[in-house]
Order: C-alpha cells, then structure tokens, then sequence
C-alpha cells in the first residue's frame, strides 16, 4: 500500500531540491523507512512458498494463515497509533516497532526441520512437522504485526512533524519518503527472494531480519534529529510507578507483550480471528452511524456516508491486490517460464515489479494531475477510484490471457506477469493515495482517527476475505492428480479472470455513482483540482 498520498505532486513538481535544505530528521526516517520495508517486503515475498514448500502446508491452509497475518497487520496500526498519541509518543512508539520487526525477522529464519511425510507409523504418508519451528513462525508473525502497527503509522506521523504546516519543504520531504518504501519493497524481493527460495530460507529472512537491524541501528543514531517533536505528549506520567515498583511505561510494554502473545494464538485459530474482526468492523460501522445520525448536520452526515461508501468500494481493491502475495505468487512459481535473458528468477522476486512500477509511474501521474488541473479538466476523486479499480481488473484479465495463450502449462510467458503488474500498480497509484485523502478530507474532524482507523479495518477485513477467495484456486498437494500444472493453470485463470470482471463491475458502479457521491461531499471535491 501507498503510504504518503502527497508524495507523487512533489515527484512531478520539477524541483531538483529534494534533499537540499530539508532537516536533518528526515534522511533518518527515511533510511530507517527503507530498510523496514525492505525486510517486511522480503518476509512477505517468500511467506507463501515458506508454508507450501518448507512446511508442506496445502495451498487452503497457507491461505487461511496469510489471511490472518494480514489482517493482524492492518488492525496493529490501530492500537500502535493510539498507545503512540496517548502515551509513547512517536519517537519511543517506533523504536519498540523497530525492535519486535528485526526479532520477528530473526524468529523466521529459524528453520527447524523441513516437513516430510511419514513412511511408518500408523499414519503412513502423513506430514511430520517440526511443531517447535512452526510455533516460532506463528510468534514471529504476531512480532512482525505488532511491529508493523507500532512503526508503521508513528514514523509517518513522525515526518509530518519536522515540517510546519505551510513549509514549502513538506512535499519534496514526503516525496523522498514515498521512494523509500518502493525502493525498499523493490530491492528486497530481488535479494531476499533469491536467497531465501535459490540458496536456503534461513538467509532469506535473515537478511530481512538484518535489514531490520540496519533501520534499528540508523533510528537510534539518528534520534537527536528529531527535534524532540515526536516526545511523550507526557513524559513524567510514563515514569509514574502504577504497580508496585512497575512505570507506566514498563506496564505499557507488559501490555503489548501480553498482546503479541494473544496475536500468536489468533493467527492458528482459523475462525476466531474472522470473526473478531468482524465484529470489530460491524461495531465501528454500527457506532459512527449512530454518532453521525445523533450529532452531525446534514452536509457532515452525507460527507460521512459518502466517505464509508469509499472505504466500502475500496474493500475489493484490497481482496484482488492482496492476491499478490498468495495465488499470483504460486501462479508464476507453478506455470510461468521464469527463464529471461538465460537467467532464471525465483517467483518471489516477481513481486519487485509493484514496487518498481509504482516507483517508474508515480511521476507521470503526478505530471497528469497537473497538466489537467490546469486545463480545468482534473477528475475527481471518485473518478480516481472507480478508474483506478477498472484498470486494476486488467491485471487480472492479464494473468487469465497468458494462461489460455500459454503453448502448455508451464510455459506461460513472463511478459504477462510484467503487464499486470504494471497495472495493478497503476490501479494502486489511483484508488489508494485517492481514498485516503478523501477519507481524511470528508471525515468530521472529530471522528478523523476513527475513520482511518475502519479504512485500516477494510484492509484488514480483506486480508480475511482473501484468503477465502484464494481458496477457490487451492490444490491439495497429497492428492496425487492435483500438482499437476495443468490443474493449477485451470484454477487460476478461473479465479483471475472472475477478480477481473469483479472489479470492472465495481469500478463501473462507481463511475456510475459519481454524481451522486459528489453531491455528498458537498464542495469538498474542488479541493482536488489541483491534486
């Protein structure tokens, strides 16, 4: 996902200042930045072939443990935002992130043994898997969640406070943000992927855990150029003994800890999870309805609605892009000739086109904007978002042609796997940056955080969601007629092609709808003529 919606305007700006004059803190954050999502990018790139091939999980199970590490991921930012306003502060909220990220990065690279099916016993040809390295997976992934949520959405809020709000800087500073996150994404599935699928899984997350470190070590250094602007909001309560010899603080970080734990159990339970975070969701939804029909006035009431309708149509975005991770990955592992230019890839280190594309298209979007804005022919958000979902479904309508065109069922030609990922990023760059902004801009400034936080739960929810959809393309790898690339070859260009109409479907409604959507903004919409 996008993570600074202002920073492709600065990209096509034309400056060449970037770096020039900026403060000091930023050239820590951004490096620390990078090196986060260089290793959560590379965990990410190699999770779904760890669970399939190391512990001969089936496709459905893999699925389902994906889903729920995505879903942790997208509801931490939630509780890691809220203890960093309260109480942490951002600069204390991001190191503790830092911190469990490069001990989750470091927990995956512990192997244990490879899974194999038992040739004696009473069961014979079932899986033997080594049951301690598969709990500290399953720990490592609730680290790497918490870590997430706590670094994630502090070092970003940590940015915007180096700059006042009108300082010329802000945007140039952001725009170095952005290419931090997509440099990182894009060189940690080229590396982490070859080593942890071409050499041995343990130096692929090491690496992901080492790259971590580097961020740690950077953040810590470079801490005093935060202009002691990302402090405790206050600093003597954290020292405040509350149980027995016990801080705040240290009652804080108890609490987390006990949460991480709780998060370790969730990911294995296969129901427990969908469900809190459907509750979750209907009781955000079920109360800022309420709260919006008792205290709001008619124009903040339609912005409202019209703001949850966005987040609503943006739920299937997530559901088809998260499909990178699981069915594309296997996809190309199982029926792509990874083989160009005499080299061949590793199916993991695919996944470096999303970063790379968002990287190569971001400027020339941003360049798009304002050449229209200036011929007064800017589309609005809602035309954004609806466009961006359509050619999002292209993607995948991609994927399906080089399946049906292939000459046989392993040999379908990268090219393909190139286009879509070309235009699902494309996609990407219209309805992700779009809806945040939109959100933000039509949420009553008083339910502003709540309303980032259930477009956080929509992510979070689609994780789940997902993964049932990836089910529809699961082999069972102990049938003995269903590894075969032909059978995958059918399984996926059905899903794909079905995500694709999905999207377009939704898309067009949205399109259709725009009228009506922005007669419930009420204005707010001319503040994108010049975004």
């Amino acid at each position: 996902m996008i993570a600074a919606p202002e920073a492709p305007s600065a990209l096509a700006s034309g400056d060449g200042k970037l770096v020039a004059s900026q403060p000091a803190g930023l050239r820590v954050l951004v490096l620390t930045e990078t090196w986060e999502r260089f290793s959560f990018y590379g965990m990410q790139a190699l999770l779904i072939f760890y669970l399939t091939k190391h512990f001969l999980l089936s496709d459905a199970e893999s699925y389902e443990i994906y889903g729920r590490y995505v879903a942790l991921v997208y509801t931490a930012p939630i509780i890691g935002g809220m203890v960093a306003d309260r109480w942490l502060g951002l600069r204390k909220a991001v190191l503790l992130g830092a911190i469990m990220l490069a001990v989750g990065h470091f927990g995956m690279a512990f192997e244990g043994d490879a899974a194999r099916a038992s040739l004696h016993g009473e069961r014979p040809g079932a899986i033997e898997r080594d049951e301690l390295a598969l709990q500290i997976m399953y720990l490592s992934l609730a680290l790497i969640a918490f870590g997430t949520g706590f670094l994630k959405p502090n070092i970003t809020a940590a940015l915007g406070r180096l700059y006042h709000e009108e300082d010329p800087r802000r945007d140039s500073g952001f725009t170095l943000f952005f290419l931090g996150i997509n440099l990182g994404g894009t060189i940690a599935a080229l590396t982490v992927g070859y080593l942890g699928q071409g050499i041995a899984w343990r130096y692929g997350f090491g690496a992901a855990g080492l790259g971590m470190l580097i961020g740690l070590v950077i953040f810590i250094r470079g801490q005093k150029h935060l202009e002691n602007r990302s402090e405790p909001p206050q600093p003597a309560a954290l020292r405040r003994r509350v149980v027995g010899h016990l801080s705040l603080e240290h009652v804080i970080y108890a609490a987390i800890a006990f949460a991480v734990v709780i998060a370790w159990q969730l990911i294995q339970l296969r129901s427990v999870l969908t469900g809190l975070v459907g509750l979750v969701s209907a009781a955000v939804v079920a109360w800022l309805l309420w709260r919006v029909a008792r205290d709001c006035a008619q124009p903040e009431r339609d912005r409202m609605i019209c703001a949850m309708l966005l987040i609503l149509a943006s739920l299937l975005f997530f559901v088809a892009v998260l499909q990178a991770g699981t069915t594309m990955n296997l996809y190309i592992d199982r029926n792509v000739n990874r083989t160009v230019l005499g080299h061949r890839f590793e199916a993991s280190q695919f996944l470096a086109l999303s970063g790379f594309f968002v990287i190569v298209l971001a400027p020339l979007f941003s360049a798009l904007w304002l050449r229209l804005a200036r011929l007064g022919a800017a589309p609005g958000p809602v035309s954004k978002i609806g466009a961006g979902m359509i050619i999002s479904a292209f993607a995948f309508v991609s994927l399906a042609l080089g399946g049906w065109l292939a000459p046989s069922a392993a040999s379908v030609s990268v090219g393909w796997i190139v286009l879509a990922y070309a235009f699902q990023s494309a996609g990407e760059l219209l309805v992700v940056p779009t809806g945040m902004s939109a959100v933000t801009r039509l949420s009553v400034p008083r339910f502003a955080g709540l309303m980032m936080g259930l477009w956080f739960l929509a992510a979070a929810g689609a994780g789940v969601i997902s993964s049932s959809v990836a089910k529809l393309a699961a082999l069972d790898l102990q049938a003995s007629n269903a590894q075969t690339p032909e059978t995958a070859l059918t399984l996926y260009t059905h899903l794909f092609i079905g995500i694709g109409i999905a999207l377009a479907i939704t898309g067009l409604v949205v399109l259709l709808s725009s009228r009506s959507l922005l007669r419930l903004m009420h204005g707010v919409e001319r503040h994108y003529a010049d975004a």
